[in-house]
């Protein structure tokens, strides 16, 4: 199963719209029992509505607004948070993946 970290955060920009690929990588992940990271990212843009994102979110996914990582590629603001979510959040990898038995 390739992607593995990566498949398992869900970015989001602030500017959400039910785009049909986050709504299939969402319920590909939450189908898989796989941890689910969520990320509102460009949080740096002027404009942005991260509570009405958040709100999105819940009503859509029922994720808790509180779980919500903050980020922003272009500042950096937030990428640590992320790293520690992994560590936090996602399983280690089973011994199946890397067949062993």
């Amino acid at each position: 199963m390739g992607g593995g970290i990566l498949r398992r955060i869900s970015q989001l920009s602030l500017f959400f719209r039910r785009q049909a690929q986050t709504v299939s990588n969402f319920y590909l992940a939450f189908s898989n029992d796989l941890a689910i990271i969520p990320v509102l990212n460009k949080i740096d843009l002027p404009g942005a509505d991260i509570d009405k994102v958040k709100q999105q979110l819940e009503n859509a996914f029922e994720i808790d607004p509180e779980e919500v990582l903050l980020a922003s590629a272009k500042t950096g603001e937030g990428v640590q948070d992320i790293l520690d979510a992994v560590v936090r959040r996602v399983p280690p990898p089973s011994k199946a993946i890397y067949g062993e038995r």
